[in-house]
């Protein structure tokens, strides 16, 4: 130890000494019994507190350390992606083999209905609110005005179009060239739009009519034969108001030759065909306002027509869809002949195989039945006796059947049965008999029927099926509406049987022909005939 050191400063110091932990206070883990003392905050400073007990002085701001830049994108995102969410594990009682829970969902619990609102019924007395359509985005709509982003032109054409009436259609041309294209020229739309139209409107509600005129000069010469300038339409929404609409304009197109035979009208599908004592066949579309003139008949079929044998009929082929006109004559040798027009196929009129059995009834035109034209049989032409009284031409096979009549039909003289006119009834044949002092209306449904010892091939079965009370005028039926068959009688005037019973619709001369341009207005009518009418956009 050298000289000058403490002696002091080189020993330990001494320990620190607790005393011995009274163990009625110490629990056996170690930890003390006797409860720590408690905090003592200093009082409030009550200038710095508000009356609900909060402080008037702010927080403290939270400081959070700066980012590591490193971790930051440049738009201010994190790189460092988010921890994942972690699940408890499903409790597998609760789960079926394909994962979905075996635990019902809690039930959906609606707020009690304000009763005031409520009507009896359980439906509310709030109107819904209105639904509110975004205005149309032009960058979305083409140049031809359909659009790229709503229903393409196929689905607008099948599902929409196809469903209204021919009238909007033709208004709706000029929406687009697409539409005007569909409309116009697409056969397969066309045919669609006329099936369904057929299917959906059944019974027709229109007449369309063909009035035949002569034109006369002030002396009272007469200027021009018999003629049909064209076609008027009337409905059932113009019965009130006696107008029948000018529906087709033709340039005066002859309706009767030198021997006072006039032209022939048919109907079928929406098309028309007219044809002149000359020979010259026209089948057009009213409402589409298309034509078309069939070829010249040939003149071995024309040389005997001053006889006044011959008959034309129009309808369609239910088998390959195409339209066929057929032209009844009578051959240079006297045997009889039928020759036919399909339209869309023939260049030229075709002589079929098959030789009529009987003479028509002259410048009669066939009754369209279930894809076959009827004639009635010229019991006066006719070679030989027969028990047929009509032949059926089918338009599939261009065949010949004899056809039946009603018994009592049998008994009736020539020119009563002359008189006698068939009729399509929506599915039925129909023809009137006089008895005493009332007219009877005959119908058959089943042109193929045959009983038992039948005479002829085809023997339907006809019922009467309504009684008209007067025999004043003889009438003939034209179609049935939906709510009574349309008549009518030699004097022009057409009337409806009803349930409650006959009525009168309109006269020829009572109804006022509109016509736009005035180049009829004044002339008498001096005979009409008239066909039921459907508009549809059956093409020529």
């Amino acid at each position: 130890m050298g000289v000058g050191d403490d002696e002091s400063s080189t020993k330990p110091p001494p320990p620190v000494l607790h005393p011995a932990p009274d163990m009625d206070t110490v629990e056996e883990d170690g930890t003390s019994k006797v409860p720590p003392p408690p905090v003592l905050h200093p009082a409030p400073d009550m200038d710095t507190v508000e009356e609900d007990g909060t402080s008037k002085v702010p927080p403290p701001p939270v400081l959070h350390p700066a980012p590591d830049m490193d971790t930051v994108e440049e738009d201010g995102t994190s790189k460092v992606p988010p921890p994942p969410v972690l699940h408890p594990a499903p409790d597998m009682d609760t789960v079926e083999e394909d994962g979905t829970s075996k635990v019902p969902p809690p039930p959906v619990l609606h707020p009690a209905p304000d009763m005031d609102t409520v009507e009896e019924d359980g439906t509310s007395k709030v109107p819904p609110p209105p639904v509110l359509h975004p205005a149309l985005d032009m960058d979305t709509i083409e140049d031809d005005g359909t659009s790229s982003t709503f229903l393409p032109h196929e689905l607008t054409v099948s599902e929409i179009l196809v469903r209204l009436p021919v009238k909007s259609l033709m208004r709706f041309k000029c929406v687009s060239q697409a539409w005007h294209d569909s409309i116009s020229s697409d056969a397969s739309f066309s045919e669609a739009h006329t099936r369904r139209l057929l299917r959906q409107n059944g019974r027709p509600s229109s007449l369309l009519m063909a009035p035949f005129i002569r034109r006369f000069d002030r002396d009272g010469d007469l200027v021009d034969e018999l003629a049909v300038p064209g076609l008027w339409l009337w409905d059932e929404n113009q019965r009130k108001h006696g107008v029948a609409a000018l529906l087709h304009e033709m340039d005066w197109f002859a309706a009767e030759d030198r021997e006072q035979r006039r032209l022939s009208i048919a109907h079928c599908d929406g098309l028309i065909m007219l044809a002149d004592p000359e020979g010259t066949v026209r089948v057009l579309n009213p409402a589409t306002r298309r034509s078309l003139t069939l070829p010249p008949i040939p003149v071995r079929s024309r040389r005997f027509a001053r006889e006044g044998h011959k008959a034309f009929g129009f309808g369609r082929d239910l088998r390959s869809g195409f339209y066929k006109v057929a032209h009844f004559f009578k051959r240079d040798s006297g045997r009889l002949g039928m020759e036919v027009f399909t339209i869309g196929e023939d260049d030229s009129w075709r002589d079929i195989d098959a030789e009529p059995p009987h003479p028509f009834l002259p410048g009669r035109t066939a009754v369209l039945f279930n894809g076959t034209l009827v004639w009635t049989v010229d019991l006066y032409a006719s070679q030989f006796s027969t028990d047929a009284r009509f032949i059926r031409f089918s338009l599939d096979d261009e065949s010949f059947t004899a056809m039946d009549a009603p018994q009592w039909y049998s008994w009736l003289g020539y020119e009563q049965s002359m008189l006698t006119i068939l009729a399509e009834l929506h599915g039925e044949l129909g023809l009137v008999r006089v008895n005493g002092d009332s007219q009877e209306i005959w119908v058959c449904d089943d042109i193929d029927y045959r009983p038992y010892l039948s005479f002829c091939e085809g023997h339907p079965l006809w019922i009467r099926h309504d009684v008209l009370d007067f025999a004043d005028y003889r009438v003939h039926p034209v179609a049935a509406f939906e709510d009574g068959i349309v008549f009518r009688d030699t004097r022009y005037y057409f009337g409806q049987l009803t349930k409650e019973g006959s009525k009168n619709l309109f006269a020829m001369n009572g109804l006022h022909y509109r016509d736009p341009a005035g180049r009829y207005s004044g002339l008498k009518f001096d005979a009409i005939d008239v066909v039921a009418y459907t508009p549809t956009l059956a093409s020529v």
